[in-house]
C-alpha cells in the first residue's frame, strides 16, 4: 500500500505498507530506488524482479540439527500495556564512545543493541537476578549462503536469532558478546536446520511475536544502516525524514543511521516505563573521549 500526504508547506510524506513475507527491507529498498529511478527519468527500463524463492526451501526430508532457540514458545502478557514511541538521537563521539566501552571490536548495531538491552532490562526493573532475557535480531542470508541469492531477488531473506542471557549480567553491563554470538551462528547448516524446523511445523503463525510469542522480558532490535533509503530521490530531492510510521508492540527498536554519522534509534517501550528509559539511554550513554559526566 501507498499513500502520498501533501503539506500547505510544500513538503511531502511518501508512507508505504510491504508484507514481510512478500519482500524484506532489502528487497523492499531495491523497488524503491527502482521506482524513484522511473520517475526521474520515464524511459528507463524498468527491471524484472526475481520471484524464484527455490534456493530458499526446506531440504528434502527436512533434517533438523540444531535447538532453535528463537522459535521456542514463549506466554506473552495476557493484557498489553499502552504503548509509547519516541526517537533518541545519538551522535558520532556518543557512538564512538559506546563502541569503545564494548571493547572496540564490536559493530555499531552489535554496541547500540546492548546499550538499549541495558537500558530495556534496568527500565523494566529486576525481578529476579536469574531471570532469562532475551533479545531478538534478524540478519540476512544473502551473505550467509554459499549459493548466489540475486541481486533483483524480490522476497524475505533474512532469518531471526535470539541474544540469551540472565538479566543481572544485562542490567550491569554491555552484553555485546551475546549478540554477536546470536548473529555468528547464522551459518549456513543453522541456517538450512532453521528452514527445515519451520517447514515441519504445522501452525508457523505461533511463533510469530505479533501473535503474542513475545514475552515482557523480550526486546527486538533491528537495524536499516545498511538500507540506502536517504538515498532515494523520487525528483523531489533527498528526504528530510525517514523512518516506521508506527510500533504496535512495546520493545520495540530500529536502529538507523543519521547524515552526521551517528545514529538515530527509533524506540516503542510501555508508557509507563518510557520516561525511564529515555533517562537511562542518556544517562548510560559512556561520555566521549575527552569529556567529562
Amino acid at each position: 500500500m501507498v499513500q502520498l500526504t501533501t503539506f500547505k508547506c510544500g513538503g511531502l510524506c511518501l508512507g508505504t505498507a510491504i508484507h514481510h513475507q512478500a519482500s524484506d527491507g532489502i528487497a523492499a529498498t531495491r523497488f524503491m530506488s527502482d521506482w524513484a529511478d522511473a520517475t526521474r527519468d520515464p524511459t528507463r527500463p524498468i527491471p524484472t524482479p526475481c520471484l524464484d524463492r527455490t534456493s530458499l526451501r526446506a531440504r528434502s526430508p527436512p533434517t533438523v540439527q540444531f535447538h532453535h532457540p528463537e522459535f521456542d514458545l514463549r506466554e506473552g502478557p495476557e493484557n498489553q500495556e499502552p504503548v509509547s514511541s519516541t526517537f533518541l538521537n545519538v551522535t558520532p563521539a556518543q557512538l564512538a564512545a559506546i563502541k569503545a566501552a564494548c571493547g572496540e571490536k564490536y559493530t555499531s548495531f552489535e554496541s547500540m543493541a546492548a546499550h538499549i538491552w541495558r537500558c530495556t532490562c534496568l527500565a523494566r526493573g529486576l525481578v529476579r537476578p536469574d531471570e532469562e532475557i532475551r533479545l531478538l535480531t534478524t540478519a540476512d542470508l544473502r551473505r550467509r549462503l554459499s549459493h548466489t541469492i540475486p541481486s533483483d531477488f524480490v522476497g524475505n531473506a533474512i532469518s531471526v536469532t535470539v541474544a540469551i542471557a540472565p538479566a543481572a549480567e544485562v542490567a550491569a553491563g554491555l552484553p555485546a558478546e551475546r549478540i554477536r554470538e546470536a548473529i555468528e551462528k547464522l551459518e549456513e547448516e543453522y541456517l538450512r536446520s532453521a528452514v527445515d524446523y519451520l517447514e515441519l511445523q504445522e501452525d508457523k503463525r505461533r511463533l510469530a511475536s505479533a501473535v503474542g510469542n513475545f514475552t515482557a522480558t523480550d526486546i527486538s532490535v533491528g537495524s536499516w544502516n545498511r538500507l540506502p533509503l536517504n538515498e532515494v530521490d523520487f525528483r523531489w530531492g533527498l528526504p528530510e525524514f525517514l523512518g516506521p510510521a508506527a510500533f504496535i508492540c512495546p520493545r520495540q527498536f530500529l536502529i538507523l543511521s543519521s547524515p552526521d554519522g551517528g545514529v538515530k534509534v527509533c524506540c516503542s517501550m510501555e508508557t509507563e516505563k518510557m520516561d525511564s528509559f529515555v533517562k537511562l539511554f542518556h544517562e548510560l550513554l559512556p561520555a566521549p573521549a575527552g569529556c567529562g559526566k
